[in-house]
């Protein structure tokens, strides 16, 4: 009778610790579904997916995490608050486009180069920006190895399109236009790659090199289809 009972007493006991893991299991599955943010999909460990981005709040929200290895994929145009700034802090960031129009709305005075990439690794893509005075991109020298690609600029008069101040980026397929200055502006030790299709419409200059002193350079011509490093 003793040793029935101490089987009896092991057998609850197993019961028991199992129950209590499935109601652990069942917590952890639900701690994981909280605080749900616009379109956050988790592709793998190290990514971060953004689907159906379509406001420039969630735009926003997004960039403002500074999170590494993030994708945002933008579904709508987006008009940035003409008081406000867009800067990309995380590193790995890829914005898609998906063919959209960012909308900077450059109007409020002394709120300057209103879309700032500060990011190494970052990946722009499949994106018209437009409503710019200053830049349609500034790349301060935190920014390496930013890839630009198939990006239109609507200059419609501002200064510079892509303004690389320090950053090292490659660029293909980039059409600008309407620059009083260039499309794209190297400085601070700056570096480039163009890998071709870019294309300048009315630029004053298509490519502009600035010495370290703040005395203009040599005028480099758009590459066309040849790859060529600056």
């Amino acid at each position: 009778p003793v040793v029935e009972e101490v089987v009896e007493s092991i057998e609850e006991a197993v019961v028991e610790a199992e129950v209590e893991t499935e109601s652990v299991e069942v917590e952890a599955t639900e701690e994981v579904q909280v605080e749900p943010v616009v379109g956050q999909v988790s592709v793998e460990k190290s990514t971060t997916v953004y689907d159906n981005v379509n406001t420039y709040e969630a735009l926003k929200e997004i960039l403002a995490k500074k999170e590494n290895n993030v994708t945002i994929n933008i579904t709508a145009n987006i008009d940035v608050e003409p008081s406000e700034k867009l800067e990309s802090y995380g590193k790995n960031v890829v914005i898609n486009g998906g063919g959209f129009t960012l909308n900077l709305n450059e109007t409020v005075s002394g709120v300057t180069n209103k879309f700032m990439v500060r990011g190494s690794g970052t990946i722009i893509s499949n994106l018209t920006i437009t409503g710019y005075k200053s830049s349609a991109m500034y790349l301060p020298s935190s920014a390496k190895d930013v890839t630009i690609t198939d990006v239109t600029l609507d200059g419609n008069g501002a200064t510079v399109g892509i303004d690389l101040a320090g950053a090292t980026a490659t660029i293909e397929g980039v059409k600008s236009s309407n620059h009083t200055n260039s499309g794209i502006r190297l400085r601070s030790d700056a570096k480039m790659t163009y890998k071709g299709r870019n294309e300048h419409t009315d630029d004053f200059k298509p490519l502009v090199i600035i010495e370290k002193d703040g005395t203009s350079g040599e005028v480099i011509s758009d590459a066309g289809k040849d790859e060529k490093q600056y």
